[in-house]
């Protein structure tokens, strides 16, 4: 499974995370422009990426609904703005 989501412009929340290990750590001066979350070993991980799609970052949470409220923490982005992505790896 893939979601992706759009960020708009100046969302970022630099404040510490919903928990220890959900903080998305990103580059110093990093610009987000899509989010990705991505299930893997039955973790998500969720990516920050730039408008080059250039991987800035990315954190682990045990649900999807973690991730999820990691990304409207972080990024100002509601769980109605997600979609699928491509294919399955």
């Amino acid at each position: 499974m893939k979601l992706i989501a759009q960020v708009s412009t100046g969302e970022t929340q630099t404040s510490p995370g919903l928990g220890s290990q959900d903080q998305l750590s990103l580059k110093q001066g990093a610009h987000v422009s899509v989010l990705e979350i991505s299930d893997e070993d039955g973790a998500f991980y969720l990516f920050s990426f730039d408008a080059a799609g250039r991987c800035l970052g990315d954190s682990w949470h045990r649900t999807l609904d973690e991730a999820m409220r990691q990304a409207q923490f972080q990024f100002g982005v509601p769980p109605a703005a997600w979609s699928q992505g491509g294919p399955q790896d």
